[in-house]
C-alpha cells in the first residue's frame, strides 16, 4: 500500500491497524480513529489491500461505500480488487457482490469454529475459560478438570449444611464469619481464608449458583448461552433441551444423593432467596382443574394504606384460561388446621387408635397375603411356559414340529412370559413395601411401661425398680420398691396420672383413684434428680435392623421443676447412652422411630424410664442438629436409600414461655448454666420462629389452664 501511495504521488497521512479484531464488526479501534479523522477532515482518501480489510459485514460495508464515503468526499481504493470510487469502472459495479462474498466467508468460518467447539463439548471437554469454584484445570490434559483440594472442604460443607436444613442466608453468614473469600476473591488472590479481608464477601446468588451446578457431581453442562449470530454479539440463554450435557467427565465432589436432596429442597423453597413470608401450605396446594401448583400471592384491597393479605391463585388462570381462583389464604389455612385437629382428636382417643391400628394391620396383612398368592400363581404360570417351551424344542429336534411353527409359538410364549415377569416385579415392589413402624405386639411392649421395664429386668438393662400393682399386693410392692415412690399408669400420655407417694397409707389412699381413671399401674422407685438434666434419645432403626441416626437431647431446664416439659435443652453425644438404647431396640426387634426417656441418678447411672413410639415436640432439636427424622421415615417406607445425616451436637433449643415459668419457680434462676439471660447466640434456637412472643403467650396459656396444672400436680 505504501508503494501504491508512492507510485501515485499521494500524500500519506496515517496508517490504521486493527490486528486480531474480527472484520464482522466496525467497532474496531483503528477503524473508529479513521472515521474520526474523516469527520475532522484530516483525510480525503482511504486505501485498503482488498475490500475484506474494510469489513466483512456486507450491509455496513455497503453503507460506507455507497453513502458515507461519497457524502464526506472520500475516495476509496481496494488495490487487489481493482476498486477505485474516483474512476468509473466495472470493478466498482461488482463491489456489492464482493462484499457479500466476504460476508459469506466470515459466516462459513464462524460455522466451522462453532461446529468444532460443539464437538469438543459433546466429547466432554471443558471449554469455559474459568473453572467452577472447587475445580482447576488439569496441568497436562487440555480441557480437563481436577478437584482443587484447597477449597474442596468448603463445597462439601455448603452442600452438607443446605441438605441438613440450613438456609442460604445462614450458610452465607457462616462463610463470611469464618473469613472465607468468595470464588472471585479466591480466583484473584489464591487465598482461601483471610482474617483481615475487607472485600470478596459471599452472597446468596453465588451460593445458589453453586448449589444448582451439576459440575460438582461430575457432569459438564455447556452451551448454556450463545450469541445470536456471528454479527450480533448479544448473548441469549439456550433452552435446557438444547444445552450440551455430558455425565461423568471428571471426579465428583458431592455424592449424587446429597445433590438430589439439595435440588428437592431448592424446588420446595422456591427460587426467591429473599422470601419475606413463609406459608404453612406453600408448595402443597394444587389446582383441581389444571392440576398445576397454586400460588400464594400478597394483594392489597382498594382502601388506601391497606395491609397486604395472602390469596391463593392459579398461575394458569390468565395464560391457559384455567378457573380464576382468588381465595383468602389465611381463612383457608385456619380451616385446614381445624380439620386436621378434629382428625387428631378422634385418633388421640386410645381405644379408637388401637382399634384403627388393628384394622389397618389386619387389612395390610390381607393385602400382602393377596399379593403373595398372586406372585405364587405367576411363578406357576412362568414354570408352565418354560416346560412348554422345552417340550416344543424337543419336538423340533425330533422333526415333529416345523421350525417356522416353533418360532411362531415360542415368540407368543416369550411375549406372555415377559408380561408375567413385569406383573411379578410390580407385585413384589408392593409386597416389599412395609410401613416403618413396629408390629402391634412390639408397639404394645414399648408403650406399656410395665412390659417394657420387665423386659429391661430380664435383659440386665438399666431401669428403676418397678413392681406391678394389684389391690392385693400393695404391701409386697412397697417393700420391694421403698419410699418415696411413684404410681405410674402402665399406659398414659406425658405425665398424666403419675403420682408421688411417701408411705404405705399414702399408696393405699391414692392407688384406687388412679386405677379407676387410668387402668393398671406400677409402683416405681423415685429417682431424685430435681434440677438435674434428664435425657431424650431419638433413634431410627430401619427394616434391615440398622440404626440410621441417633440424636441425644439433654433437658437442662424443665417446668414444673420436679419433673415436666422441657423449657431449655441441648443436643449432646454419649456413647454409653447410645449403646443402652440400641441394645433395647435390638431386643424388642423395633422398626422405625423411637424416643427414649432416660434419667441419670446422682451416682451417674442411666435408667430407662419409657419409650415413646411417636415423634415428639423436641424433634426440632434433631432438626437444628442436622438430622431430618421425617425424611428418614418416608425414605424407608418408599424403600429408598436411607443415608445417615451428619449429626452436629451442642445445639440449644429454648421454649421461652415455659422457660419464663421455670425462672419464676426455680431457686437456681441466677446460677444456672447456661445463663437464663442469654437470648441470642450462634447455637441457640427457639421452638417457634416467633418464639420471643408466641412461646411466651403459649406458655402463659398452658400455666393458666387448670387441666394442665392438674396433670402436673401429682409429681
Amino acid at each position: 500500500m505504501r508503494r501504491y501511495v508512492k507510485e501515485n504521488n499521494l500524500n500519506f497521512i496515517r496508517e490504521y491497524v486493527d490486528d486480531g479484531v474480527s472484520g464482522t464488526t466496525f467497532d474496531r479501534p483503528g477503524f473508529c480513529e479513521m472515521i474520526q479523522d474523516i469527520e475532522n477532515q484530516n483525510i480525503n482518501m482511504v486505501i485498503t489491500k482488498d475490500l475484506s480489510r474494510l469489513g466483512r459485514d456486507y450491509i455496513k460495508t455497503g453503507f460506507y461505500l455507497e453513502y458515507y464515503f461519497p457524502k464526506n468526499n472520500i475516495r476509496y481504493v481496494a488495490i487487489t480488487d481493482g476498486i477505485d470510487t474516483y474512476i468509473d469502472s466495472t470493478n466498482n459495479d461488482i463491489t456489492p457482490f464482493k462484499a457479500i462474498m466476504n460476508d459469506m466467508y466470515a459466516k462459513d468460518i464462524s460455522k466451522k469454529i462453532r461446529s468444532v467447539y460443539k464437538e469438543k463439548q459433546k466429547s466432554g471437554e471443558y471449554l469455559c475459560s474459568i473453572p467452577a469454584y472447587g475445580y482447576k484445570k488439569h496441568p497436562t490434559i487440555k480441557n480437563k478438570l481436577i478437584i482443587d483440594e484447597q477449597v474442596r472442604d468448603i463445597i462439601e460443607k455448603i452442600f452438607d449444611m443446605y441438605a441438613n436444613g440450613h438456609g442460604s442466608v445462614e450458610i452465607v453468614k457462616f462463610l463470611n464469619s469464618n473469613q472465607y473469600l468468595s470464588p472471585t476473591g479466591y480466583r484473584k488472590t489464591g487465598i482461601v481464608q483471610d482474617e483481615n479481608k475487607t472485600q470478596y464477601n459471599w452472597n446468596e446468588v453465588t451460593l445458589c449458583n453453586i448449589l444448582k451446578n451439576e459440575v460438582y457431581i461430575g457432569n459438564t453442562i455447556q452451551n448454556k448461552k450463545s450469541v445470536i449470530s456471528y454479527k450480533v454479539k448479544k448473548i441469549r440463554t439456550v433452552e435446557k433441551e438444547n444445552q450440551i450435557r455430558v455425565n461423568n467427565t471428571h471426579e465428583s465432589i458431592i455424592d449424587i444423593d446429597i445433590f438430589e436432596r439439595v435440588q428437592c429442597i431448592i424446588e420446595k423453597r422456591g427460587t426467591n432467596t429473599k422470601l419475606k413470608y413463609d406459608f404453612l401450605l406453600r408448595g402443597l396446594l394444587y389446582c383441581y382443574h389444571c392440576k398445576r401448583k397454586l400460588q400464594i400471592v400478597l394483594k392489597k384491597n382498594s382502601k388506601r394504606n391497606a395491609k397486604s393479605h395472602p390469596y391463593i391463585t392459579c398461575s394458569d388462570a390468565k395464560e391457559r384460561g384455567c378457573y380464576p381462583l382468588n381465595m383468602n389464604y389465611e381463612k383457608f389455612e385456619k380451616h385446614i388446621i381445624y380439620i386436621v385437629k378434629k382428625i387428631c382428636q378422634i385418633y388421640a382417643n386410645k381405644k379408637i387408635f388401637y382399634s384403627v391400628y388393628e384394622k389397618f394391620q389386619n387389612k395390610t396383612l390381607d393385602i400382602l397375603e393377596g399379593y403373595k398368592k398372586k406372585i405364587e400363581q405367576i411363578d406357576k404360570n412362568i414354570l408352565d411356559i418354560n416346560n412348554n417351551l422345552d417340550k416344543m424344542y424337543m419336538d423340533k429336534l425330533r422333526g415333529v414340529l416345523q421350525e417356522e411353527d416353533y418360532i411362531r409359538v415360542s415368540q407368543k410364549f416369550n411375549f406372555e412370559k415377559a408380561k408375567l415377569n413385569e406383573q411379578k416385579k410390580e407385585l413384589e415392589q408392593k409386597y416389599c413395601l412395609k410401613c416403618a413402624v413396629p408390629d402391634y405386639g412390639i408397639f404394645q411392649k414399648a408403650n406399656d411401661k410395665w412390659l417394657l421395664l420387665s423386659l429391661c429386668a430380664q435383659n440386665n438393662l438399666p431401669h428403676p425398680k418397678t413392681e406391678l400393682l394389684t389391690p392385693n399386693n400393695l404391701q409386697e410392692a412397697a417393700d420391694k420398691v421403698g419410699f418415696p415412690a411413684l404410681i405410674k399408669p402402665n399406659i398414659s400420655v406425658g405425665a398424666r396420672g403419675i403420682t408421688m407417694v411417701n408411705s404405705l397409707s399414702d399408696l393405699q389412699g391414692k392407688y384406687g383413684d388412679i386405677l379407676d381413671k387410668y387402668g393398671e399401674c406400677t409402683l416405681q422407685e423415685y429417682i431424685d434428680n430435681s434440677g438435674a438434666p434428664y435425657y431424650n434419645v431419638m433413634m431410627y432403626r430401619n427394616q434391615a435392623g440398622d440404626i440410621i441416626n441417633t440424636v441425644i437431647i439433654e433437658i437442662v431446664r424443665y417446668y414444673p421443676i420436679k419433673g415436666g416439659s422441657s423449657s431449655f435443652c441441648k443436643t449432646i453425644e454419649s456413647e454409653e447412652l447410645s449403646e443402652i438404647c440400641i441394645k433395647t431396640l435390638e431386643i424388642l426387634d423395633w422398626v422405625g422411630f423411637a424416643d427414649f426417656d432416660v434419667l441419670r441418678t446422682k451416682n451417674g447411672d442411666f435408667k430407662i424410664i419409657e419409650i415413646n413410639p411417636r415423634v415428639p415436640a423436641s424433634i426440632r432439636a434433631a432438626e437444628i442438629s442436622g438430622v431430618n427424622f421425617p425424611a428418614l421415615i418416608v425414605d424407608d417406607i418408599m424403600n429408598l436409600k436411607t443415608d445417615s445425616y451428619i449429626y452436629v451436637p451442642n445445639k440449644q433449643l429454648r421454649y421461652l414461655g415455659l422457660d419464663i415459668m421455670w425462672f419464676l419457680s426455680s431457686d437456681k434462676r441466677f446460677s444456672c448454666i447456661p445463663s437464663w439471660f442469654v437470648f441470642f447466640s450462634k447455637n441457640l434456637y427457639y421452638q417457634e420462629s416467633g418464639a420471643l412472643f408466641f412461646s411466651f403467650f403459649s406458655g402463659l396459656k398452658k400455666i393458666c389452664s387448670s387441666s394442665f396444672r392438674k396433670s402436673k400436680s401429682g409429681i
